[in-house]
């Protein structure tokens, strides 16, 4: 017999779920800004560059996290909710509708233009679609979690 306690155990909570994807989502983005750094600072490298460098990372990963809770809280509702309508169950789809969360972000943050010939507009767009897709796995693999506990 389920008591309540294995209902509660089982059913996974929104929070965890949308707290899991703005984690992927933000180390993704931070994997990327450091990767950035790092190549600039290989290319180019000064004493003083150094310094703003650790500076910029410290401060991007304070807003990239709170840009990332924003992305989360906003598209991760409606993108849950097309999961659970649709009955995807495979990571893969996770991260289909997660890219599709990104992508959307991406057009609303980098912007849509129809001269794409500028790099870094490319590269965030392609950074945001993969934040997004990862934090579609990471959502899946919470709930996942919350489904098999029982």
């Amino acid at each position: 017999m389920r008591t309540r306690r294995d209902a509660e155990r089982s059913t996974p909570d929104w929070v965890d779920i949308l707290l899991a994807a703005t984690l992927a989502s933000w180390a993704t983005v931070m994997v990327a800004i450091t990767t950035g750094m790092a190549i600039a600072l290989v290319i180019d490298f000064r004493i003083e560059a150094l310094a703003f460098a650790f500076g910029y990372l410290v401060s991007a990963a304070g807003i990239s996290f709170f840009i990332a809770i924003f992305a989360c809280t906003i598209l991760g509702p409606p993108a849950l909710g097309l999961a659970a309508l649709l009955r995807l169950d495979a990571w893969w789809q996770a991260a289909l509708i997660g890219a599709f969360a990104g992508l959307i972000f991406a057009g609303t943050i980098v912007g849509w233009r129809p001269n794409m010939y500028d790099w870094s507009i490319v590269v965030s767009g392609v950074v945001l679609i993969a934040a997004g897709a990862l934090a579609g796995v990471a959502a899946w693999r919470e709930r996942r979690k919350g489904r098999l506990s029982t």
